[in-house]
């Protein structure tokens, strides 16, 4: 299965957010006063350019630099001609903080479903559908959408990958709400300024839960102020965390330098990257609870790794695990001696 990651800026704003630990980046930046933010014009163009040439997709995520429910990121009122660029792909994800998570994504569920945009009515109702849209592909769709010149803020496809369709959600669940939990370290979580409390994360799944909206959770493999031994621990307590809440998908994403907060944590003893071998193991222990998809990121991964000799290998084993959702046999590696688990 091909999906679209389609988000703001370069490089993508998960990537930038997820290492950003300031009061002020825990939060969406908001447009300034009487800024314009085209975000229906990029995505329309974006569309264009991608379904001109590849395969029809089937799944887009729309990462906006913060919360797509925030209303200083993305005004309601472009909802509508948002879902209509989109709603033609049997899954469509997006970005939220927990405690943005409300009303904002009933609307833009059922909007999804509505495959004409002008069929588009109050909040929750559920049109019977075109007859004539009935079939049509993404790409059919996309194609009839009008073209856009520029570009503000131009958009970026970070990367388009291939999914096993054999391991996704129900059908019925074409929304995809993905929130940062980091960890379920309380004190961690709360010196991350992520302005949420584990109750307010619960609450914002169990809303999902109820409403029929699949949940993807992020989590951090070795935050800052954990050692090698409670970072492991924490992050596989932080799984099953995600799973009680819910989550059909778990992203695991290593800490990494970059953004000048982690290097000063660094210099104080209070960080240090995670060693591959982490990443492995906790990714192991995901696919073993067989409770729901479990994702490792791969990006830079060359930077937890202190042996050449093995990286490609132990790459394309975390690869091939992200893809089939199944255990792969373990790396054995006579130069360093390290070995997968």
């Amino acid at each position: 299965m091909r999906h679209i990651r389609f988000e703001s800026g370069s490089p993508s704003p998960r990537l930038r957010d997820r290492n950003r630990f300031g009061e002020a980046n825990a939060w969406p930046s908001p447009r300034e006063e009487g800024e314009a933010f085209p975000f229906d014009s990029q995505l329309s163009h974006t569309l264009a350019q991608l379904c001109s040439s590849w395969p029809a997709p089937r799944q887009i995520k729309l990462y906006n630099s913060g919360s797509f429910f925030d209303p200083r990121a993305i005004p309601p009122e472009d909802y509508v001609a948002i879902a209509g660029r989109v709603c033609a792909f049997e899954r469509v994800m997006v970005e939220c903080h927990p405690t943005l998570v409300g009303e904002s994504a009933l609307k833009f569920r059922d909007l999804l479903s509505v495959t004409q945009v002008s069929q588009a009515g109050p909040p929750h109702s559920q049109p019977t559908p075109d007859p004539s849209q009935e079939g049509k592909s993404a790409a059919a769709i996309v194609a009839s959408l009008p073209s856009f010149g520029g570009v503000r803020r131009g958009f970026g496809i970070a990367r388009a990958a291939l999914y096993s369709s054999a391991h996704g959600a129900g059908a019925g669940q074409k929304l995809e709400v993905a929130m940062g939990l980091e960890t379920a370290h309380p004190q961690v979580l709360d010196k991350l300024n992520k302005r949420m409390t584990l109750d307010q994360f619960g609450r914002a799944a169990k809303f999902l839960r109820e409403q029929e909206i699949a949940l993807r959770v992020f989590l951090l493999v070795k935050p800052p102020f954990l050692d090698e031994a409670e970072a492991l621990h924490w992050a596989k307590r932080s799984m099953d965390f995600a799973f009680d809440c819910g989550a059909t998908a778990v992203s695991l994403i290593p800490v990494r330098f970059g953004n000048g907060a982690l290097e000063a944590l660094a210099k104080r003893g209070e960080f240090s990257p995670p060693k591959l071998a982490m990443l492995e193991v906790t990714l192991d222990y995901g696919i073993g609870l067989k409770r729901g998809r479990v994702f490792a990121d791969l990006w830079d991964l060359e930077k937890f790794s202190d042996c050449n000799a093995c990286l490609e290998r132990r790459r394309a084993r975390l690869h091939e695990i992200n893809l089939r959702q199944s255990a792969q046999p373990p790396v054995i590696c006579d130069r360093c001696r390290g070995r997968t688990r």
